[in-house]
């Protein structure tokens, strides 16, 4: 990992830190020296690991099993958005505790965990249970199922498919056109992997259009 890797996660863990204490703090009534000191932490984050550490901490502190459960899906989140699935068990874990009824789980949730899941076997080469779970989440809609095309299209690739690779991209476009955050998350990677494989295709210059100026 260069160091324009190091400073782009340096970069999102504070984004990503601040929106979050944000929220903290709207969800807590009360916080006391320990809060504080992991807020801080959180505002500024010297590692990811540190930020994971944090955010645990304010899943059993929530008032409600519902604000319990968002933000451990968060956790998962963080590791999503920073491939860093090294001792996640702790947080699956909790995140499954919590999808009961009185956490009121949305459903989108479910879907999140399954793709969390299906990420973790992707990143400990498990590739075919990690297929299995994209391919079923790719027949649903949202976020959910542009990332499972996105890495759906990674995974052909990377077995030497560029034809599947480009139908994927194509096909995540179509599930979320409009976000151009999101576009720019996995599904850059997937349209920058392309390009670098010398790939030259009429759906990439489109493409590119939705993710604007590279």
């Amino acid at each position: 990992m260069d160091k324009r890797d190091l400073d782009t996660i340096g970069s999102r863990l504070t984004v990503i830190g601040r929106q979050l204490v944000d929220n903290l703090r709207l969800a807590l009534a009360k916080t006391d020296k320990a809060d504080e000191a992991l807020l801080a932490t959180l505002a500024a984050p010297p590692s990811a690991e540190a930020m994971i550490l944090a955010v645990r901490h304010f899943v059993r502190r929530m008032p409600s099993a519902k604000e319990s459960l968002e933000v451990a899906v968060f956790i998962l989140e963080i590791r999503a958005q920073l491939s860093i699935w090294n001792d996640s068990g702790e947080d699956f874990v909790a995140v499954r505790r919590l999808l009961v009824p009185e956490s009121s789980p949305a459903d989108w949730m479910y879907d999140f965990m399954d793709l969390y899941s299906a990420l973790r076997d992707e990143h400990a080469d498990k590739l075919q249970e990690a297929e299995a779970q994209y391919r079923a989440l790719a027949l649903k809609t949202g976020y959910a199922a542009h990332v499972a095309l996105t890495r759906l299209g990674l995974l052909a690739l990377r077995g030497g498919k560029p034809d599947e690779a480009l139908q994927m991209l194509s096909a995540a476009a179509e599930v979320e056109p409009d976000e151009p955050l999101l576009l720019r998350g996995h599904t850059r990677e997937l349209y920058d992997r392309l390009i670098a494989e010398g790939i030259r295709d009429e759906s990439l210059s489109q493409y590119s259009k939705l993710l604007g100026p590279l």
